[in-house]
Order: structure tokens, then C-alpha cells, then sequence
């Protein structure tokens, strides 16, 4: 049966078996949680009650205190606390339960407007009530008193001070009783020394009308105390009262207290029963469920287990390769059978499959073979072809170097005529003050040349630009040369006729005789300062033709360099260079000159202009210089990235079989007195960075700080700054290297491919 019944429904029945045992469970879990729902609202509403009865027991405490401190204060703030506690306790009383403690409250309450009425009987200060009463009648017989003894003397006065200490020993009986409350006590000694005062007054020499008005007073005095007394008599029965009902109240409150929560207590402890009942129901329960789980369970499980287990090993087999063994179990009629039939068919395709791999393996050989020999062959020739387009490259940029560095030393000896011609033109100037005004200065702005070397083709392109600016440069300062021998010539010329005024000058000056001996000398001056002029005109005229002179080579030098620049073009369309064209622009001579003044102007600011088109030529030609040199430095740059780029691109043509490390370690080269710098290290070789200048043997020893081992090395290659070496270890050496180099790499990471 457990061949013919399907996996789904044995774990069907395994869940309906599930189903029961936890609706079982809900089921009693459910009845104890009503029962403990019961109980706890029980023991909920006892706890309530009892500390609602608590609340009200307070409430009236705090009722008494505040009743009592009114009695005793009698201000309107305690009044106003018993009234207020008053309506508390009220409102509780309406949340209460139980109609006995109600009932005993109220009845406190009322009291509070009884003790409330006798305090405003008795007076809530001397001068209300009953004491306000007193008070008055004490004043008036004292005041009368007082009259009487002023008018008296002798034995009326004697029998008058009797009377008053009479009166004295009422009012201290009086104060006996307000402070212990001893009616019978206090009242009667009162009532003796009534008594005594009245026996006084009738003997006393008095007239009769005095002593009927002595009466009076007195009988007013002792009925206002009796009924100070009787007032106070009621006030303290009225809180008899209260304290009675007050103490009623405070027991019933305890023993509501005392009943509410031991009923609480006992529904808590019918609480704990129920749950430790329902816990181990539950327990039980959960106990009984669990083996009915389990057995059916194990059974259930078996039955998928060991065929699964079965299936399982031989799949692992499989999984290895080994499609020998035959698949049991194919004859099931559940999912376990259809497994099998599945894992049946997958034997007979693993068997195919492994014939079919075997096949590929041979082709797959055969195919890397051929691409490694390709891949090979195609490093070879991108790695020679690119050494020798960089070689030309490197060649062509040290002609621009060497034909700028020309071109400098052209600009600077223009630089340096021109300054001889300018300081001449400062003395023809200084001589010219004192015949012309001040002339215009010379206004130029130069715009530097910006570069920035991206990539080498961009440099050499930028070159190219430079050098046909540079020659047009060249051509404008050769322009404006030829202006200056212009106005040279248009000074001499001035120079000449300015002679023959002074010349003039001095014949009519003799023809004056005496009066024109002043201006003789004014014409003999006129005269030197023109032959200076001239003399100056002719230095400038010398001088300029050595500018002319320099300008022409200069324009020789640029050609040169423009030719070399054109070659770099044609010899790689990777290096270019970019000048910005040189913004120098002279203002042509606004106004015609017409005094020896303004033309030394003239000249000189021409001076001027040819001082700083030499200094821009200069400048131009370092620039060309400084662009030349990073061509260089380029061009060794890029011939190593594309060596390192072509033999790291792939696995198949890397020649560096073992991982590189950046290790901080000093090493020299066996005959070189410099030491080396290491940029990388592996186990079969390293890369050296060599200084400028600085050449590596073809083989050599190289010796590594902290390293016992002398290395022999054959180097692969070395340029553009860094050199290539390959260790020849063997044995023993190669042995103690090795561990020396995983001493040196520890901690480090291996660097990357190259990009």
C-alpha cells in the first residue's frame, strides 16, 4: 500500500491529523482562557471597590482634618477646602457600592453645615456672633467702671478697686472656660463671683441709680457669657456627632477594604489554579499531539525517506561521472517512481553527454592551441611596431627641442639690440625735451600662451599651431623693424633741416649784431642738439639693421622648426600640439610728426615693441622647448604603457606568470654607483625605475636590502624610465629567495593587471 499511496496523500493525512490536534488545543485553551477571563474581572471588580472604599475613607480624613482646622482657624480658605473636599467625597459616594457606607457618609456630611452654622453663631471673629456680643458687654461695664473709679475716693474707691477685681476674676473664669471647655466648672465660679459683686454693690455708698445701672451691666455681661457658653456647647455636640458618624464611616470603610480585597485575593488564586489547570491540560495535549506527530510522522517519513535515500546515493554517483549503475525503484506508482523513471532518463543522457564531452575536450585543445599561437604571434608585432613608431616619434621631438632652443638664442640677441636701441632712443629723447611736448607712451598687452599636455598627439598638434604662429610673429616684428628705419630716416631728415634753421639762425643773429647775440646762442644750441639728434638717428639706424639681421635668422630658425614640427605630424597622427596664436598688437603713429619731439616719441615706443616681441619670441621658444621635453616624457611613457598594456591585456600573452607586490625595499646594480628604486617585485623578476642618464647592463647581479641572496638578472627591456628584469635562480638560491620574498610581501596585496 505504501507503493500504490501517493506521497501527497500520506502528508494530507499526516495534516488532517495536525488539524484535530490543534483544534483540540484551541478548544481547551479557549475554555480555561473564559475562566480566567471570569476570574480576573472578578478579582478587577473588587480591587475597584476596594479602592473606591479607600478613596472615600480618605476623602472623609481629609474632610475631618479640614472641618477641624476650620473650627479652629475659622477663615474663608479653610472653609472653602471643606467645601470643596465635600463635593470630592460626594462624587465618589455615587460610584459606590455599598448603600450602608453611603448612607453614614451623608450623614457626616450634613453635619458640616450644622458645625459650619454654630462657628457663625458663636462668631467667626470677635466681632461677629455671640463674641461680638461679649465683647461689647465686657467693654461697657469695664468703661463704666473705669467712670465710676475716676469720680471716687476713699472708701468708695476702696469698695470700687473690690468690685473691678471681682469683675477681673470673671473675665479669667471666662477664659478658663473658652480654653478647657468645663462649663459645670467655670460657669458656677462666674455665677459665685456674681454673687460676691453683687453683695459689694449693695453696700456700697453709691447712689441707687448708679447701682441699679451697676446691675444691669453686670446681669447683661453674665447673660451674654451664658450664652457664649450655651454656644459653644452646641458647636461641641455637633462635632460629637460628626466624630461619631466620621469614625462609622471609617469602619465600614475598613471592613469594605478588608472584604473587597480578599475577595480579590481569592479570585487571583482561582485565577493561578485555572491557569496551572489549563497549563498542564495544555501540556498534555501538546504531549499526546506530538507522539500522534511523531509516529505518524516517522511512518509517513520512512516510507519517502528510504527510496529518496536510495535515489539520493545513486544521484551522487552520477553527479561524479559514474552512470554504470542501474536506477531502482522505476516500477513505483507515486512521485518516487516517477522520480526514478526521471533519474533513468538522465542516466541514459549523462551517458551521451560524456561521450559527447570527450569529443569537445579533444576539439577544445586543439582550438586553445591555435589561439594562443595567434594571440602570440599578434602581441609580438602590436609590441615591435609600436617601439618603432614611438622611436621615430622621439627622434623627430628632439629636432623641435634643438630647434627651439635656437630660436631662443635668436630672440634673446634681439632682445638685447633692442635695448641698445632703446637706451639710444632715451638719450635722443632727453635731448629732444627741451624742443617738443611729452610724446604718447606705448600701450601693449601680451597674452600668455596657456598649454596642457593631454595626450601626445594633442602636444605635437599644439606644437604645430605654435610654430606657424611663431613665424608670423616673426614676420610682424620684421615689419615693424622696417617702420622704425622709417621713422629713423623721417628723424634724420628733421635733424638736417632743424641744422639748417639753427644755421639761418646764427647768419641773422650776426646781422643783428649786439641785439642778436641771445639769440645766436639760442641757434648754437638748436644746432648742437640737431647733430646730436642725428648721430642718435644713425646709431638707431646701425642697430636696427642688426635687429633685421637677427629677424632673419629668426625666421630661418622658425622655418626649421616648422618643417620639424610637420614631420612629427606626418610621422605620428597621435602627437599634436596647439599654440594660441600670440595676440601682440601695435598701435600704427596717430599724428603726424612735426617737431624733433614727437618722432624720438615715436621711435622710441618702436623700441619698445621690438623689446617685447624678442621677449615673446624668447618666451614662445621656451614654450616650444618645455613642449618638446614632454613630448619626450610622453613618448617614454606611453612606449612602456603600451609594452606593459600588450603583454598584461590577456592571460594567454602576460608574461608575468607570478604576482607582482609593491615592496618598499632599496637594492643597487652590481657596477652602478647609484642605488635603484623598485617599483614592483615578484618571485621570477622586478621593475626598476632608472633616473635619466642612468642604464642597466644586459645581465647583472642585483642586491635587495635584507636579502642574503644575490640576484642574477637578465634585462627584458628598459625605457621611459623603467627597466625590466628576469631572475636566473637556481637551487638552493632560488629556495632562500623565495622565502626572503614572502618575508618581504606579508601583509601585502597583489597589484592589479594593467588597464
Amino acid at each position: 500500500m505504501g507503493q500504490t499511496l501517493s506521497i501527497t496523500a500520506r502528508l494530507i493525512a499526516l495534516q488532517a491529523l495536525v488539524a484535530i490536534g490543534l483544534l483540540a488545543l484551541l478548544v481547551t485553551n479557549h475554555v480555561a482562557f473564559e475562566r480566567t477571563e471570569h476570574d480576573l474581572r472578578s478579582s478587577q471588580r473588587s480591587q475597584q471597590d476596594a479602592r473606591l472604599a479607600q478613596s472615600v475613607e480618605s476623602g472623609v480624613l481629609a474632610h475631618k482634618q479640614a472641618l477641624d482646622r476650620y473650627v479652629l482657624l475659622r477663615d474663608a480658605n479653610s472653609l472653602a477646602r471643606v467645601e470643596a473636599l465635600r463635593t470630592s467625597v460626594a462624587a465618589d459616594l455615587s460610584n459606590l457600592n455599598s448603600a450602608e457606607l453611603t448612607a453614614t457618609v451623608q450623614a457626616y456630611l450634613a453635619t458640616t453645615g450644622t458645625i459650619r452654622d454654630r462657628v457663625e453663631t458663636l462668631g467667626i471673629t470677635e466681632n461677629h456672633g455671640l463674641q461680638k456680643t461679649l465683647r461689647g458687654a465686657v467693654q461697657t461695664v469695664e468703661k463704666r467702671f473705669d467712670q465710676i473709679r475716676s469720680d471716687s475716693i476713699g472708701t468708695r474707691l476702696e469698695v470700687v478697686n473690690q468690685m473691678l477685681v471681682l469683675l477681673l476674676q470673671m473675665r479669667r473664669h471666662e477664659k478658663d472656660f473658652m480654653l478647657r471647655g468645663d462649663r459645670t466648672r467655670y460657669m458656677g465660679q462666674i455665677a459665685e463671683r456674681r454673687k460676691e459683686m453683687l453683695e459689694v454693690l449693695k453696700s456700697a455708698p453709691l447712689l441707687d441709680s448708679l447701682k441699679a445701672e451697676v446691675t444691669r451691666l453686670l446681669e447683661d455681661y453674665v447673660t451674654a457669657v451664658n450664652a457664649f457658653a450655651d454656644g459653644t456647647e452646641a458647636l461641641t455636640k455637633a462635632r460629637s456627632e460628626s466624630d461619631a458618624l466620621f469614625d462609622k464611616a471609617s469602619a465600614q470603610a475598613n471592613a469594605i477594604e478588608t472584604t473587597d480585597f480578599a475577595a480579590a485575593d481569592r479570585d487571583r488564586d482561582r485565577v493561578l489554579v485555572t491557569q496551572d489547570e489549563s497549563r498542564n491540560l495544555l501540556l498534555a495535549s501538546v504531549v499526546g499531539l506530538l507522539a500522534v506527530l511523531s509516529v505518524g510522522g516517522y511512518l509517513i517519513g520512512r516510507s519517502i525517506t528510504v527510496p529518496v535515500r536510495r535515489l539520493t546515493d545513486l544521484m551522487g554517483v552520477m553527479a561524479q561521472g559514474d552512470y554504470a549503475n542501474a536506477v531502482p525503484d522505476q516500477d513505483r506508482r507515486d512521485e518516487l517512481g516517477a522520480m526514478a523513471r526521471a533519474l533513468g532518463v538522465f542516466r541514459d543522457t549523462g551517458l551521451e553527454t560524456q561521450r559527447l564531452r570527450q569529443q569537445q575536450e579533444e576539439e577544445r585543445i586543439a582550438a586553445e592551441a591555435a589561439k594562443l599561437a595567434a594571440l602570440e604571434g599578434m602581441a609580438a608585432t602590436v609590441e615591435n611596431e609600436s617601439r618603432l613608431a614611438v622611436n621615430r616619434v622621439a627622434e623627430q621631438t628632439r629636432k623641435m627641442d634643438e630647434s627651439a632652443k635656437a630660436m631662443a638664442e635668436s630672440a634673446a640677441h634681439v632682445s638685447a639690440d633692442s635695448q641698445s636701441v632703446a637706451a639710444a632712443a632715451e638719450q635722443a629723447l632727453t635731448n629732444a625735451q627741451t624742443v617738443a611736448a611729452a610724446t604718447e607712451e606705448l600701450s601693449a598687452s601680451i597674452r600668455e600662451i596657456s598649454t596642457q599636455v593631454a595626450q601626445a598627439s594633442n602636444v605635437s598638434q599644439r606644437a604645430a599651431d605654435q610654430g606657424r604662429t611663431t613665424q608670423d610673429s616673426v614676420r610682424a616684428l620684421a615689419d615693424a623693424v622696417g617702420q622704425i628705419g622709417e621713422v629713423a630716416t623721417l628723424i634724420q631728415s628733421i635733424a638736417q633741416q632743424t641744422n639748417l634753421l639753427a644755421l639761418n639762425a646764427t647768419i641773422e643773429a650776426a646781422r643783428a649784431g649786439e641785439a642778436g647775440k641771445g639769440f645766436a646762442v639760442v641757434a648754437s644750441e638748436v644746432k648742437n642738439l640737431a647733430n646730436q639728434t642725428a648721430g642718435a638717428t644713425e646709431d638707431i639706424g646701425r642697430r636696427i639693421a642688426d635687429i633685421q639681421a637677427v629677424t632673419s635668422g629668426t625666421v630661418s630658425a622658425v622655418a626649421d622648426i616648422g618643417r620639424s614640427i610637420a614631420e612629427i605630424d606626418e610621422v605620428s597622427a597621435a602627437i599634436a600640439a596647439a599654440m594660441e596664436e600670440q595676440a601682440a598688437a601695435t598701435q600704427e603713429i596717430a599724428r603726424n610728426v612735426q617737431e624733433t619731439s614727437a618722432a624720438v616719441q615715436e621711435v622710441s615706443r618702436r623700441i619698445t615693441q621690438v623689446s617685447a616681441e624678442a621677449a615673446t619670441t624668447g618666451s614662445h621658444a621656451s614654450s616650444v622647448g618645455d613642449i618638446a621635453a614632454n613630448v619626450s616624457g610622453g613618448i617614454d611613457a606611453l612606449r612602456g604603457t603600451l609594452v606593459r598594456v600588450v603583454r598584461t591585456a590577456t592571460q594567454d600573452v602576460d608574461r608575468r606568470r607570478q604576482p607582482r607586490f609593491a615592496v618598499p625595499v632599496g637594492a643597487r646594480v652590481d657596477g652602478i654607483a647609484q642605488p635603484v628604486h623598485v617599483r614592483n617585485l615578484s618571485v621570477g623578476g622586478a621593475t626598476l625605475r632608472v633616473e635619466p642618464g642612468q642604464s642597466l647592463p644586459g645581465s647583472g647581479l642585483l642586491r635587495l636590502d635584507g636579502v642574503a641572496v644575490a640576484l642574477p638578472f637578465t634585462t627584458l627591456e628598459q625605457g621611459g624610465g623603467e627597466a625590466h628584469l628576469r631572475f636566473t635562480l637556481t637551487g638552493a638560491d632560488a629556495d632562500a629567495f623565495r622565502d626572503a620574498f614572502q618575508r618581504l610581501t606579508a601583509g601585502l596585496s597583489p597589484l592589479g593587471r594593467a588597464a
